[in-house]
C-alpha cells in the first residue's frame, strides 16, 4: 500500500498537467466493484442490465465480482474467493471474501483511473484502498438503506443504530461522489445523518431491460387459472424485509369483496414455507428466470410491493413496463415512481392498500387507464437517459 501510495500521489497532477498540455493524456477506465452479481436480487439484476449496456455502448467499464461459480467473460471480471460463508437471514446469498491484494493489482495491471462500488462489504472496502493507494477518483452506487434495515429488520436498539450510522458515514465520505436512488435517501445523505455535500450526491435510477414490455395473457398456462380471474402478483424475494407478511390482511379484506381474485407469488425465500401455511390458496411459482419475468407481470392485473424500506423498487419499472400497475406503501424510492392514482396507488396502511386495490378491480375504465399510464410513466426510466447521467457525474463522457 505504502509504495503503491507514494508511486502514484502524483497521478492528480499529472493529470491535471496533461489537460493543460492537451497531450500524453491517460486512457479512461473504470473498474466496478460488486460483493454480488449472481445472487437474485436487485442489485445483481441492476448489474446485469449495466453489462448489457456496457458492451452495447462499447463503454471502458469492466465489472469485477467474487464468486465460485462464474467465469470471465467480456467486461465481467470474475475472482475466486478466499473464503465463503453462508447466514441464516440470507441462505441462499452467501458472503464470499477476496483476495484484496489480487483487486488492486488488477486495478494496476488493467490500467484503471477510476474505481466504484455497488457493495458496502469488501469490495467497498477495496474500492477504499484502491483510491488511497493510487490516487484515483472512488464513486459509490448505494442500493440498500442499511439504516432502515438495521432498524426495521435487525431490530437494532438505539446505541448500536448510532454506532451503524457513524460507520457508514466515515465510509460513504471517503467516497468522491455518491450516487443514490431516491429523494429521501438524497435528502438524508445531504443532513446530519450522513453530512455530504450537495455536489457530491446524485439521484439516479433503474431501468427495464427491453423485453419488459405489455404480452399476452397466459394465466391460465402460467397459473392454471382461468383467465377472466382478476390477478395480484407479488414478484421478488419471499422476505420478511419485503413486507410479505402483510400480503395475507391484505389479501383478506380484497377476497371479501372479490371473491373470484387470485395472488401469485412470484418468487422464493424463507418466508415462503409460513406464506404457504396463511395463505394456501395462493399460487406459489417458485423463483422466476429474470427473461420469463415479463410474461408472468403481463399475465397479471396489479403488482403488489408492500415492502417499507426498498430503496428504489425495481419491480415497480419492470410492472409499469409491462402495463401493470403496482400498489405500494408512499415510501423512499417507490413514492418516486408511481404517479399515485394514476399509474398505481400509494397508501399509508395496510387497510388503505387494501381499499385501493378493491377501488381498482371494481372499477374497469380505471384498470384500462392505469394500464396505459403505467406504459407512459415506464419510458420515465429510459436506459439512455439515466446512463448518460450516470457517465457525466463520473465524469466518463
Amino acid at each position: 500500500y505504502t509504495a503503491a501510495h507514494v508511486l502514484y500521489n502524483t497521478r492528480p497532477l499529472l493529470k491535471d498537467f496533461s489537460k493543460t498540455l492537451g497531450k500524453y493524456k491517460y486512457q479512461e477506465r473504470m473498474l466496478w466493484l460488486t460483493d454480488t452479481y449472481e445472487d437474485n436480487n436487485g442489485v445483481a439484476t441492476f448489474l446485469k442490465s449495466m453489462l448489457t449496456e456496457i458492451r452495447k455502448r462499447n463503454l471502458p467499464i469492466d465489472i469485477c465480482v467474487c464468486s465460485s461459480t462464474l467465469k470471465s467473460d467480456d467486461n465481467l471480471i470474475v475472482l475466486k474467493p478466499l473464503k465463503e460463508y453462508s447466514f441464516s437471514i440470507y441462505n441462499n446469498q452467501p458472503l464470499r471474501i477476496p483476495d484484496i491484494m489480487e483487486i488492486t493489482n488488477l486495478f494496476k495491471t488493467g490500467e484503471y483511473d477510476r474505481v466504484i462500488s455497488s457493495t458496502e462489504g469488501f469490495m467497498g472496502l477495496a474500492a477504499l484502498f484502491i483510491k488511497k493507494a493510487y490516487s484515483v477518483p472512488a464513486y459509490f452506487y448505494v442500493h440498500t438503506d442499511w439504516m432502515t434495515f438495521a432498524k426495521k429488520v435487525i431490530r437494532m436498539d438505539k446505541q448500536y443504530l448510532d454506532r451503524t450510522k457513524r460507520i457508514l458515514r466515515t465510509f460513504y465520505q471517503q467516497f468522491d461522489e455518491v450516487f443514490v436512488l431516491n429523494s429521501d435517501q438524497h435528502k438524508s445523505f445531504l443532513s446530519s445523518t450522513f453530512n455530504i455535500s450537495k455536489n457530491k450526491v446524485h439521484i439516479t435510477a433503474h431501468w427495464a431491460e427491453e423485453g419488459f414490455k405489455p404480452g399476452k395473457n397466459k394465466r391460465n398456462k402460467l397459473f392454471n387459472i382461468h383467465k377472466e380471474n382478476p390477478v395480484i402478483i407479488f414478484a421478488g424475494r419471499l422476505s420478511a424485509e419485503k413486507g410479505v407478511f402483510e400480503i395475507p390482511a391484505i389479501y383478506k379484506k380484497v377476497k371479501e369483496k372479490i371473491d373470484n381474485i387470485r395472488i401469485v407469488f412470484a418468487g422464493s425465500g424463507p418466508a415462503e414455507r409460513d406464506l404457504k401455511l396463511l395463505m394456501p390458496d395462493a399460487i406459489f411459482t417458485g423463483w422466476i428466470d429474470h427473461k420469463k419475468l415479463p410474461e408472468y407481470l403481463s399475465s397479471a392485473d396489479l403488482l403488489i410491493l408492500p415492502s417499507k424500506f426498498d430503496t428504489f423498487g425495481y419491480v415497480i419499472i419492470e410492472a409499469l413496463s409491462c402495463g401493470v400497475p403496482a400498489a405500494a406503501y408512499k415510501s423512499k424510492g417507490p413514492k418516486d415512481i408511481i404517479v399515485n392514482n394514476k399509474c398505481g396507488f400509494l397508501s399509508d396502511t395496510p387497510s388503505q392498500m387494501s381499499e385501493n386495490i378493491i377501488t381498482f378491480f371494481l372499477n374497469p375504465k380505471m384498470q384500462k387507464n392505469m394500464k396505459i399510464e403505467a406504459i407512459k410513466r415506464s419510458k420515465s426510466y429510459s436506459s439512455d437517459i439515466i446512463l448518460d447521467n450516470l457517465l457525466k457525474n463520473i465524469n466518463l463522457q
